[in-house]
Order: C-alpha cells, then sequence, then structure tokens
C-alpha cells in the first residue's frame, strides 16, 4: 500500500520505471509510432504516439496530486 511507503521512495521508483519505459521507447524505429490499435477501454484505434500522450497526461495527472498532498502534508 503505498500511504505505507516513503513519498521519497515512490517518487523514486517511479523515475525508474519511468527512465526504462522510456529507454525501450527510444529503441523503437520511428515508423513503430504511426502504426494503430485498438485501446481495450476506448474501443478506439490509436497510434502509439496517441497512447503515449493519453499516458503522459493520466502521469501528469497524479504528479500534480502528489504535488498538491506534498504541500498539505508540508513535504519537501
Amino acid at each position: 500500500c503505498y500511504h505505507e511507503q516513503d513519498l521519497g521512495g515512490i517518487l523514486a521508483a517511479f523515475r525508474e520505471q519511468r527512465r526504462c519505459y522510456v529507454a525501450r521507447l527510444e529503441a523503437l524505429p520511428a515508423e513503430a509510432f504511426a502504426m494503430t490499435s485498438l485501446h481495450p477501454r476506448l474501443n478506439q484505434p490509436m497510434r502509439l504516439c496517441d497512447i503515449l500522450l493519453f499516458q503522459v497526461e493520466h502521469d501528469r495527472h497524479h504528479l500534480m496530486r502528489i504535488d498538491e498532498l506534498k504541500i498539505l502534508w508540508k513535504v519537501t
């Protein structure tokens, strides 16, 4: 459960997972980003670059919420 973990550790793990994910994406050929696949929840065809933007916006939402909580908890 995240509530029982140190915030610094959670954020460090997030950064490391994101670093590995970006490294995998950087290894893909450029044409892979134009390929399409059906998004399972939205039931819409999406290009890889669209799915990545969707994911970035989702992560941004969570990071903004973390910043709000850090202010409330006076965590640096």
